[in-house]
């Protein structure tokens, strides 16, 4: 539209109250004036309510107090259906639980009936416990049989065992006996053999002597002869002969004081062979000053040759001169006797310190304990198979060196009592020597004593002047290493693999001193043994001296005798002295055949003296030796019975217990068996039992689940008498409620008119413009009357614009009525509006372009200032607020033809609680879904008797 629109609403309600009156009309009039163009177009809206509001007021006063005891009523009902359902849910699962029971009844009820079937007769158990005390007896029998006799086995094995240590000793010791006798029978046979030997050689030296003593004699008489003829012929012949008989006899006489001495200084060389011989033959050697001295300045390398070394090593060797006893004496290298192992020891310990006196080192000691210990790592080489040229640990670490077992010695260090290097490693404790030096040889099993010796110089040779590969440690080790030692102890062994050990130990070393004993053995008394063999050795010089002395006067006397012979034959005639020298020289080489004859005898003669000597000591030895021979062998003999008898008595004993573990076996089956029927018997009693309790545990629960179901059945029974008296009382006080809600609605009933006119040629800019032009009076003809009702909350239809329609006068607008606010609120809204000044508006502004707004609305009084403030119509509770009003603005006064009656505001029912709006429930409506569903459930239920359920007593 083209033309400007002012629009001025004023709304005017004249209310007549009178107090505590028992009937009031209310009416509400709205007035709206409109500006279009030159025209004004006012819209008059009546609104009328026919009861009172006093009337409303009560009624609803009623329907509020009345909703709250629905509400109660609804929630003891919802309670009460609650209840219902937890006490029907209760008596379900009792009665599930009844069912339950009652299986269970019946189950042990048959279990107790099996079990019936399977339990033992009287005489049966009766039975089993007479075997079961009568088998035991028998079992607890054979224990004390078996162990009585595992007792005696125990002690047949003692003995059969001490049986067998006394029999490997007995045999021992015959082995033992039955070398010693070998070696002293073989002692005495070889004494016998020269005794024998001898005196057949005797007889013939003898025969022979007697036979050249008739030689010499008839030579001596033929020469006698030959010098009487002389004799006879020159009387200087006589003289010369006699001289030369003188002569002769000097020389006869010197000859057998040479041959005297000679023989005293043979005896005396015997005599010193025997002391050496007890000695050991020790070789007399001496050491280079030069091969001292390098060997103490560490540069033998250096200082001497190859070939110097090599003849001082093949010296010393060659300076070993066995006694014939030494090659003579057969022994088992690899299984030497205690006494051979201590000659040995003895005789290496006077070989090096023989040579230790040369350099000034501290003297060995042959000692006990360290031969042990020797003959401990020798056996612990054996074991490893342990070569000193090609030993394990340097194959393993790539080098080509010679090595020594050192966990072998480290180990048996320690059970000697002898230092061990903490520092050395396992498992070869490589470093933990400090006690051997070693050397490969070419012993064989069966030698001679003297081929031993042999080799084991060789070896301490080998180390003194073959060792630069080794830094010539090991001649340190023998010559200088003991210098300034309290006491140095040595051992010697061999081991299966010809290598020698020379160990020594130092007392420096020896860490645990009741572990090894330090001390001498029993050995020959070197010392005395060398003053002896000294002072044999003076004497000998100064026999052979004398033989000398006695044979440079033998040599002159020999040539006196010449001379004489020289003589005679220049006063001899020739022939005579031809023949007497020819006799004469005959008769000197038979005298010399003779006085070698006789010089036989002699050596002869001592020979058979010394083995007789020798053979009575031999014997005596041989003697002892075949006593203990045969006490060892009686020993052997009594030992192996006592063994045979033992081992009879253990076989024996051991099968009795055989037999014995076999009955007792046999009878602890049977208890067995009689004691699994006894467990069998008590576990059908005991499963009898056990059903029997089980079956009145079953009764009781039976008893309890059916009496706890006939409970639950009458609290659900009391459940559903509270359910049906809740249920009555809400259905009571709901038709109530509903009979009062419907008063209401009958009490609230409006009649809305509406009217429209046009005033031509009037600009009003506000209502005081209007004057008393302003009809404030329904039109005589009403275009639309409106009867408006409370319908169960429902909403009324949206305004709809209006069709203006202009006539010369008026015009109509169809108009709808708004909801009021609930009737609960209206005193105080009312009260608000009264209190609120209404102004006429000013300015006239045209907000609007439709010819109806909501200033065609019947709004609540209450919210006319409110939330229309800013719209085109203005809201009062009587006429004479709107007459100040206008006054106030600008002290003109508009004339009112009626007024109005005060207006009353439709009260709009309480949202009900139990609405379900998403179901599309009216918030509203004064029954709910949920209440309607109830009901309906109800109904179903009781259609079919579940509702009153039979009750149980």
């Amino acid at each position: 539209m083209d033309k400007k629109k002012i629009l001025t609403t004023v709304a005017v309600g004249a209310a007549t109250l009178a107090a505590g009156a028992a009937s009031v009309h209310a009416d509400t009039v709205k007035v709206t004036k409109e500006q279009i163009g030159n025209e004004t177009k006012i819209t008059t809206t009546t609104t009328k309510t026919e009861a009172s509001q006093q009337q409303i007021n009560k009624t609803e006063s009623e329907i509020s107090s009345q909703q709250s005891v629905v509400n109660q009523d609804k929630a003891k009902m919802n309670s009460a259906q609650s209840k219902v359902n937890q006490d029907s849910a209760n008596t379900a699962k009792a009665q599930s639980a009844v069912n339950q029971k009652k299986a269970d009844l019946t189950s042990a009820q048959k279990a107790v009936a099996d079990a019936k079937k399977n339990q033992p007769i009287a005489s049966e158990i009766q039975n089993n416990q007479s075997a079961q005390k009568t088998a035991q007896s028998k079992v607890n029998a054979d224990k004390s049989a078996v162990s009585s006799q595992q007792t005696v086995v125990d002690q047949a094995k003692s003995s059969q065992s001490s049986a067998q240590n006394a029999y490997n000793q007995a045999q021992s010791k015959v082995s033992e006996a039955q070398a010693k006798n070998a070696s002293a029978q073989k002692k005495v046979a070889d004494d016998e053999s020269i005794i024998n030997n001898g005196q057949q050689t005797i007889k013939a030296d003898q025969d022979r002597i007697n036979r050249q003593q008739t030689v010499v004699n008839n030579d001596q008489q033929k020469v006698n002869e030959d010098q009487n003829k002389i004799n006879q012929t020159s009387a200087n012949l006589q003289n010369d002969n006699k001289k030369l008989a003188n002569d002769q006899s000097t020389l006869n006489s010197d000859q057998q004081t040479l041959t005297n001495d000679q023989n005293a200084a043979n005896a005396t060389q015997k005599k010193l062979d025997d002391v050496k011989s007890q000695m050991g033959n020790i070789p007399n050697y001496k050491l280079s000053d030069s091969y001292i001295t390098a060997l103490k300045n560490n540069d033998i390398d250096s200082a001497i040759s190859q070939e110097q070394l090599q003849q001082w090593y093949q010296g010393l060797i060659n300076a070993y001169v066995p006694t014939e006893g030494d090659k003579s004496e057969k022994v088992d290298a690899f299984n030497l006797t205690t006494d051979q192992q201590r000659t040995l020891n003895v005789w290496t310990i006077g070989v090096l310190n023989m040579l230790k006196e040369q350099t000034g080192d501290s003297l060995l000691i042959a000692n006990q304990n360290a031969i042990d210990f020797a003959n401990a790592v020798a056996k612990d080489y054996d074991s490893d198979h342990w070569n000193i040229v090609n030993a394990k640990q340097y194959e393993q670490e790539g080098k080509s060196e010679w090595g020594h077992d050192d966990a072998a010695i480290y180990k048996e260090a320690g059970v000697y009592g002898l230092y061990q290097d903490i520092n050395a490693k396992a498992p070869y404790y490589v470093g933990a020597n400090y006690y051997e030096d070693a050397a490969g040889s070419f012993i064989e099993e069966n030698t001679t004593m003297a081929e031993l010796k042999e080799q084991i110089l060789q070896g301490i040779s080998m180390l003194l002047f073959r060792d630069s590969d080794n830094r010539w440690q090991h001649s340190h080790n023998l010559l200088t290493d003991g210098i300034g030692a309290e006491n140095q102890y040595f051992g010697l062994s061999i081991d299966d693999m010809s290598q020698i050990h020379y160990e020594t130990i130092n007392q420096s070393l020896v860490t645990n001193p009741s572990k090894f004993a330090q001390g001498d053995i029993e050995s020959p008394d070197s010392s005395a043994l060398q003053k002896q063999a000294d002072d044999l050795q003076n004497q000998l010089t100064q026999q052979q001296n004398k033989v000398k002395a006695d044979q440079d006067k033998v040599n002159a006397d020999k040539q006196a005798v010449a001379n004489d012979q020289n003589q005679i034959k220049q006063d001899t005639p020739t022939a005579l002295e031809n023949q007497l020298k020819n006799d004469q020289s005959l008769l000197q080489n038979d005298k010399n055949v003779l006085s070698n004859y006789q010089y036989s005898l002699q050596h002869d003669q001592q020979a058979i003296a010394n083995a007789q000597k020798s053979l009575v000591q031999d014997k005596s030895v041989a003697e002892e030796t075949e006593n203990d021979l045969t006490t060892a062998q009686k020993n052997a003999a009594d030992a192996k019975k006592n063994l045979d008898n033992a081992n009879q008595a253990l076989t024996n004993d051991q099968n009795k217990l055989n037999d014995l573990n076999k009955q007792l076996a046999k009878d602890e089956a049977q208890l067995a068996n009689l004691q699994k029927q006894a467990a069998d018997y008590q576990k059908d009693q005991s499963a009898l039992k056990d059903a029997e309790s089980k079956l009145t545990q079953a009764e009781t629960d039976y008893t309890n689940a059916v009496k706890a179901l006939n409970d639950a059945q009458k609290q659900e029974n009391k459940a559903r008498d509270a359910l049906a008296q809740a249920q009555k009382d809400y259905d009571n006080a709901l038709q109530e409620l509903n009979k009062l809600e419907t008063e209401l609605k009958n009490e609230e009933k409006t009649i809305t008119t509406t009217s429209v006119q046009w005033i031509k040629n009037q600009h009003p800019s506000t209502t005081a413009d209007m004057g008393n032009t302003v009809p404030l009076h329904p039109s005589t003809k009403p275009s639309s009357t409106t009867n408006t009702n409370k319908d169960n909350g429902s909403k009324a239809p949206a305004a709809k614009p209006a069709t203006s329609v202009k006539n010369d006068s008026t015009s109509t607008v169809t108009t709808t009525v708004k909801p009021v606010a609930p009737a609960k609120d209206t005193a105080k809204k009312t009260q608000a509006v009264k209190n609120r000044t209404v102004k006429a508006s000013n300015n006239v502004e045209n907000k609007k372009s439709e010819p109806a707004y909501v200033s065609t609305t019947v709004m609540p009084a209450k919210n006319a200032a409110a939330k229309e403030d800013n719209a085109n119509a203005v809201y009062a509770a009587n006429v004479e607020v709107v007459k100040n009003a206008e006054k106030e603005a600008n002290n003109n006064v508009i004339t009112f033809t009626t007024e109005a009656s005060v207006v009353k505001e439709v009260t709009e029912p309480a949202a009900k609680k139990n609405a379900m709006p998403q179901t599309g429930e009216n918030i509203n409506a004064k029954t709910t879904l949920w209440g309607e569903i109830s009901l309906a459930a109800a109904g179903i239920l009781s259609a079919l008797g579940l509702a009153d359920r039979k009750r149980r007593n």
